[in-house]
């Protein structure tokens, strides 16, 4: 079974990120044929649009409520979450000691489980499909249980770019309420974030992770916490906006938290063929929809 989150390609470690659109740029142009029907679905879900992610902020919250199957995502995630238990959540395969992931059984990656139905959800494609230009392919599918490291922030604690697309969205569900101290996903808008990367010369080499202060001095007061309580979905641009998370503080209530990634083709983590790395395909069958397969990467 697919695993959930993937961690960040070194394909070009000092490539800027103009260096970096140049080069899908070309690639979306390569292939442009091949993703005629991607492009076609796109556009014709864009007019049934009810939801929009501004270009500009890069961003979207939505309060609890706003999707039928999350709540069923919140129940599931709290089962599991509880039944596993903290002790054992933060022994296990934790990333950088401050986040638990990776421990969705295989039965949550079936397409009638609560995730993927969220996941797969029209209402979530389309608004994704409409913000990306093209219908995306799924690539990560996770729960999150973020706890305080005591540390000094460190990793994606940091402030940074992602780096597997040039564009991308993932959307998350707030599993418990997320609020001032338990590590709240931080954002800074997409067109604040294009300033910022061209005004510190932003690459994807050491200076991947910019720390706070030569970060703030840049982006001023343009900075998002995004907090609220369960069942709270946002969608995030993770490669136009700058974020950290996870930086639970001590005393904290642990952040418990859904991630599904949505990539283009074009995305670096897929190589040369979106359709041979594409990690879900397997859950495509002859009930699929034609939006269904683009999504899960069958073609």
């Amino acid at each position: 079974m697919p695993r959930g989150y993937t961690r960040r390609v070194a394909d070009a470690p000092s490539e800027t990120l103009s260096g970096r659109r140049a080069r899908a740029s070309r690639r979306r142009e390569a292939h442009r044929e091949r993703d005629a029907d991607r492009y076609r679905l796109a556009e014709e879900l864009a007019g049934r649009a009810e939801l929009s992610i501004p270009s500009e902020e890069g961003f979207l919250v939505l309060p609890p409520g706003s999707f039928e199957d999350a709540g069923a995502v919140v129940a599931a995630a709290n089962e599991l979450i509880d039944r596993i238990g903290h002790d054992e959540l933060v022994s296990g395969n934790t990333k950088d000691g401050f986040i638990a992931r990776g421990f969705l059984p295989k039965e949550a990656y079936q397409p009638d489980s609560p995730y993927m139905r969220f996941i797969l959800g029209k209402d979530v494609i389309v608004a994704v499909s409409t913000y990306l230009g093209i219908v995306p392919v799924l690539n990560g599918v996770d729960l999150w249980y973020s706890v305080h490291a005591g540390e000094a922030p460190k990793s994606s604690q940091r402030w940074h770019l992602d780096s597997a697309d040039t564009t991308q969205v993932k959307v998350w569900i707030h599993v418990s309420d997320v609020g001032p101290d338990s590590g709240a996903l931080t954002v800074v808008d997409a067109s604040t974030s294009e300033r910022v990367a061209d005004e510190i010369g932003y690459d994807f080499g050491e200076g991947h992770r910019v720390p706070d202060e030569r970060f703030e001095e840049a982006a001023g007061p343009a900075v998002t916490a995004l907090e609220g309580p369960a069942g709270t979905v946002h969608f995030v641009d993770t490669s136009r906006c700058f974020h950290f998370g996870s930086r639970v503080e001590a005393g904290g209530i642990p952040r418990r938290i859904f991630m599904a990634q949505y990539l283009t083709p074009y995305a670096f983590r897929f190589k040369a063929d979106h359709v041979e790395r594409a990690p879900f395909k397997q859950l495509a069958d002859h009930s699929s929809s034609e939006l269904e397969q683009l999504v899960l990467g069958v073609r």
